[in-house]
């Protein structure tokens, strides 16, 4: 099970690409699977630690299920599942299945969605800001989707480097809310890596 892009827009349909192997990796033709798409729905707060006086943040996920579906492969064992993500945050997509013996198959994978309104990122106690690429390998003249989770509401000032050995760029970005994608092309002198 593998999202088209792990990072998505709200209300933007996603496609969900699947494939069913035997242990040999041969493709598995006519397999049902069932998907569910669930929105893992953080809520964090501030409590005191009883043990040092320090602030710290509690988070409790919430799993509100999303929709869900039946598609069979086809003669390549492959198969698409498509939904809209209803608003940002993180959704887990699991498919599970029967294989020939009877035994329950199960994968996942999760997707990461980005939105206009605010969203309820998990709060860690370093007040971090995740990046989170749209996919783990860039060839030059690709364009990046770096999904930039904030902890912090409303709009907010981002610098943004692009470095490897030394800055190759800096962008200064005015985020409207806790949840921004940034793109930007992939050059040749990015090769063999970069930083973000």
């Amino acid at each position: 099970v593998r999202s088209e892009n792990y990072v998505s827009i709200a209300n933007e349909e996603s496609n969900i690409r699947l494939i069913a192997v035997d242990w040999d990796s041969n493709p598995v033709p006519d397999q049902t699977l069932n998907i569910e798409v669930i929105e893992r729905r953080w809520s964090s707060t501030q409590e005191q630690d009883p043990n040092t006086g320090d602030t710290v943040w509690v988070s409790e996920v919430e799993m509100i299920p999303i929709t869900d579906g039946v598609v069979t492969t086809g003669a390549d064992g492959k198969a698409q599942f498509s939904f809209t993500p209803p608003n940002g945050g993180t959704f887990q997509i699991s498919v599970s299945t029967r294989d020939e013996a009877g035994n329950e198959v199960r994968s996942s994978t999760t997707m990461w969605v980005a939105d206009t309104e605010y969203v309820s990122w998990r709060q860690d106690n370093d007040s971090a800001v995740e990046l989170v690429p749209d996919q783990t390998d860039y060839s030059v003249g690709d364009t990046a989707k770096i999904l930039i989770t904030s902890p912090y509401q409303g709009t907010s000032e981002a610098l943004i480097s692009i470095e490897r050995g030394d800055v190759i760029t800096v962008e200064h970005i005015t985020m409207e809310s806790n949840s921004y994608i940034y793109e930007f092309e992939i050059e040749p002198e990015y090769a063999p890596n970069i930083y973000v």
